[in-house]
């Protein structure tokens, strides 16, 4: 099964009625049922309370059978030995159209027809013209298939919706001819039609259909496990196989999936429907509900599927598990591919929930993952992506400025739109929205942003400018040794330390220090190759506070030469001056932190 996953709602399939059929106009039958498994399909609209869709019955004919999408109407009917497709158009009451006759398999324009339903949606009326003939005509709808529609059991992968043909070999004559089979799935149920034994209907267990039929008291079909075929067997009530035993059959129309049950809010189920279709959503978000607020692992496991459809790559899990807290696949392909990082050397917080304005910002760092060469987390403050600035949020005030430009990046491309009121609701401000969980992103709210994004964005070249933001001095003037000399002027405690491994595309520091006093870390220190690699350093912390501002408010940091500096608490003066002893401009220097210094 390596093609594409296809998956449809609603589909709506012409059911073909027919009281006789020559075996010249199954080729043309068989070619009119492939063409229509490629129509697009939308949910079924009533004119009024009184839908078309149904089979239709009137005298000098033979059926009708019309099916409605929104405002459009398919359907076929069998006249004599000719066949005849209609398409047309509703306006109140009222449908009219084209219709193409089988004799031209369908290419050509036949005539038209104009029909008018009645109020009560159980007869019509209209008039037919074609091939220099002008037929009025009176219909009685004799079955409605309004509200048939499918129901997503989870009764097995394939659907048997669709379009088959059967290999008829008959118990009179040793002939073997081709019949069209339509088969419609509603949960652990089916209805479908054969041309031969009529209307039948039945219940799904496993890959089989137990089935009732008209002109046989029993049928059984077995599907493949490709979906692509299946084996029947029709039996009268004796237990005689029927005149119309069937052996085996194909599949005309695409493949289609039954998904589970959606278990997430109404606003959000029609794209959660195009994440099952695009293979979206994770195994650890299926079955959930998805309506909760997701977890940065489960996130991941968006941001992978995300990327594997926006690439066309497949994400690999890293080989060496660095995190003690976690042995999530997903985590570990999200790391290796360079999507998301953890909060530590060590640790990813697997459990620990993402609020809006981190899910935007890290959904945009897959898409630059995908469409700019040379992208890495570590790098990512080095990308601007260029758009027009749409309107603000009316709470943009609390939109922290690392996260506006991807914020307003989606908002800009209609990917997302706002909690409501002109509100984006990025973050939890005080206490006691903190408490609540306020604006904590949902595993449905991930899920639709990625939906979008493949909607608008797939495949469209991103407008970025790439900014070089590394300032190497000629000479650099601090070493470690002249960092730890000056602290221990200023009576603190100087602890060496080794440097650590890293996260993924992130420099290790080749020396570190930690400055102490009264046993209180104030100042940490850290030695790189050179001042690239300390830059590149300060951007994955950037990285880490745009997932953690909380953790990371009490901390001021910045790269200057060829050493990372983090103060532990910018709003102490503990380590304050021994930073004005090394770089006398640090204050205009340093990044994050509650105040800012």
């Amino acid at each position: 099964m390596g093609n594409p996953r296809i998956h449809i709602k609603r589909t709506k399939y012409i059911i073909m009625e027919e009281k006789t059929m020559s075996k010249k106009a199954i080729p043309i039958i068989l070619a009119f049922i492939m063409a229509l498994a490629i129509l697009p399909t939308v949910p079924a609209s009533a004119a009024g309370n009184n839908p078309w869709t149904g089979k239709w019955e009137a005298s000098a004919m033979n059926n009708l059978t019309l099916w409605q999408d929104g405002e459009k109407v398919i359907g076929i009917e069998y006249s004599n030995s000719r066949q005849y497709l209609y398409e047309g158009t509703i306006s109140g009451n009222i449908l009219t159209g084209t219709t193409k006759a089988s004799g031209d398999k369908f290419a050509k324009d036949f005539g038209t027809f104009v029909f008018t339903i009645s109020a009560d949606g159980k007869s019509m009326s209209g008039n037919v013209k074609g091939g220099g003939q002008s037929l009025d005509r009176q219909f009685t709808k004799t079955i409605d298939y309004s509200e048939v529609s499918v129901n997503y059991t989870p009764v097995g992968a394939i659907s048997w919706t669709g379009y088959w043909y059967i290999d008829m070999i008959t118990t009179n004559q040793n002939a073997k001819s081709w019949e069209p089979m339509f088969i419609l799935q509603n949960g652990d149920k089916v209805t479908g039609y054969n041309a031969n034994v009529g209307e039948f209907a039945g219940i799904i267990s496993g890959n089989v259909i137990n089935a009732t039929v008209g002109k046989a008291d029993k049928m059984v079909l077995t599907m493949s496990l490709d979906g692509m075929s299946f084996t029947s067997e029709f039996y009268m009530s004796d237990g005689r196989p029927s005149r119309a035993n069937a052996k085996s059959g194909g599949r005309l129309s695409p493949i289609t999936y039954v998904p589970a049950e959606l278990n997430a809010s109404d606003w959000a189920k029609p794209e959660l429907e195009k994440a099952q279709s695009y293979e979206l959503i994770p195994d650890s978000l299926k079955d959930a509900d998805l309506s909760k607020n997701i977890t940065r692992a489960e996130f991941a496991g968006v941001c992978v599927k995300l990327y594997e459809n926006l690439s066309g790559k497949a994400a690999a899990a890293a080989s060496n598990n660095p995190f003690t807290d976690t042995g999530s696949a997903d985590v570990l392909k999200a790391y290796n591919t360079g999507l998301m990082v953890g909060v530590s050397a060590d640790r990813f917080e697997p459990n620990t929930l993402l609020n809006r304005e981190q899910a935007a910002t890290a959904l945009t760092r897959v898409l630059k993952k995908c469409y700019i060469d040379g992208w890495s987390f570590a790098a990512d403050g080095s990308y601007t992506l260029n758009f027009t600035q749409p309107a603000k949020f009316a709470d943009d005030d609390k939109i922290s400025d690392w996260a506006k430009p991807s914020v307003y990046f989606m908002a800009a491309n209609g990917i997302i739109a706002g909690t409501g009121s002109n509100m984006f609701s990025p973050r939890a401000v005080t206490t006691a929205e903190q408490a609540a969980n306020y604006a904590s992103a949902t595993r449905e709210q991930a899920l639709v942003i990625a939906v979008r994004m493949i909607d608008k964005l797939k495949d469209k070249p991103l407008d970025y400018t790439e900014t070089d933001t590394t300032s190497t001095p000629a000479t650099a003037a601090l070493t470690m040794e002249k960092i730890k000399q000056t602290a221990k002027g200023l009576s603190y405690d100087t602890v060496d330390f080794i440097g650590f491994n890293s996260s993924s595309g992130v420099p290790d520091p080749k020396d570190g220090v930690s400055i102490n006093k009264n046993s209180a870390t104030c100042l940490s220190v850290l030695e790189f190759t050179d001042a690239a690699q300390a830059k590149k350093y300060t951007d994955y912390v950037n990285g880490l506070k745009a997932q953690y501002p909380d953790t990371y408010a009490k901390y001021g940091y910045f790269s200057y030469e060829k050493f990372y500096f983090q103060i532990e608490d910018v709003n102490s003066s503990a380590g304050k001056d021994v930073l004005t002893a090394l770089v006398p401009n640090w204050n205009s220097l340093i990044t994050g932190g509650k105040n800012n210094v």
